[in-house]
């Protein structure tokens, strides 16, 4: 079954941050080629095959181009939504039997550089929904840049 789905990320740093979203993501799926359920799969670019991880064997999906939208003037936010499309196939894991198998991932991690206004230097950061919140990344010079506190990335099913 083909499964079509967005993964997005909204960002809302400290006034002055850029970000610049990289085109690659990771995530967790479930391969049948390997028989493991909650995988890593890594897309490094749009329309490349997946990785399924740790052995690099490849997975059947690929993503396409991440569209970023911005908002606001003083205080911006930022919006990544990367289309992913996959075939998915049930599988009951090798190692782990009793894991239920599913075509939605279970998280997601999406890499990102934001640049700090007042030093100039550029971090490269990642979000990804399974970490603790509240959560502060600061630049080097000690400027905050940007507090999550809500998930994401979310995944949206699109109808295909």
């Amino acid at each position: 079954m083909k499964v079509d789905l967005d993964v997005e990320v909204v960002l809302s740093p400290s006034r002055g941050v850029a970000i610049s979203f990289d085109s690659g993501l990771e995530i967790s799926l479930d391969c049948s080629t390997c028989g493991r359920t909650h995988r890593t799969v890594v897309f490094d670019a749009p329309g490349q095959p997946g990785r399924c991880t740790p052995d690099g064997h490849p997975f059947d999906g690929d993503i396409g181009q991440k569209q970023v939208t911005t908002h606001g003037l003083w205080q911006k936010s930022y919006r990544c939504v990367i289309p992913l499309s996959y075939q998915y196939q049930q599988v009951q894991d090798k190692k782990y039997p009793s894991r239920v198998s599913s075509p939605v991932p279970t998280w997601a991690r999406v890499h990102f550089a934001a640049t700090c206004p007042d030093c100039g230097r550029s971090s490269n950061v990642s979000t990804q929904n399974n970490i603790v919140r509240p959560y502060t990344f600061s630049c080097t010079c000690g400027k905050v840049l940007y507090t999550e506190t809500a998930s994401h990335p979310t995944f949206s099913l699109r109808d295909a």
